[in-house]
């Protein structure tokens, strides 16, 4: 039985489906190092020698990993789409907060400056 994070989960299918790291890497927008160690991590973790390993026991366990793939690409995606339209929300409260305070500091401060002149 295979002991896995998610993101080993995610490596090892892809792994499994034939992508080698760098591939990798730029699928799930990591560093190839990233991947790299999550690969070394998820051998010495199971006993695992090389990726063949790998492949074998995830297909034991889980099946064909391209369903397991697509189902990471659109909880990602949705993900994403999720996150993009608060930040979008939050960035633009933010900039207009920061622009009403400094508009309000400059304001006082230039008070503060013509009534001690």
């Amino acid at each position: 039985m295979l002991k896995l994070t998610p993101t080993e989960f995610t490596i090892a299918a892809h792994i499994t489906s034939g992508k080698i790291a760098k591939e990798i890497a730029s699928k799930l927008f990591r560093s190839y190092h990233t991947v790299i160690t999550h690969i070394v991590n998820l051998k010495v973790k199971n006993g695992l020698k090389n990726s063949a390993d790998i492949a074998r026991e995830f297909v034991l366990e889980f099946g064909h990993p391209k369903h397991y793939i697509r189902l990471f690409l659109l909880i990602q995606f949705n993900m994403i789409a999720n996150l993009d339209s608060t930040f979008i929300r939050t960035t633009k409260q933010n900039k207009t907060e920061k622009l009403k305070s400094r508009y309000v500091r400059n304001r006082s401060f230039k008070r503060r400056i013509s009534i001690s002149c």
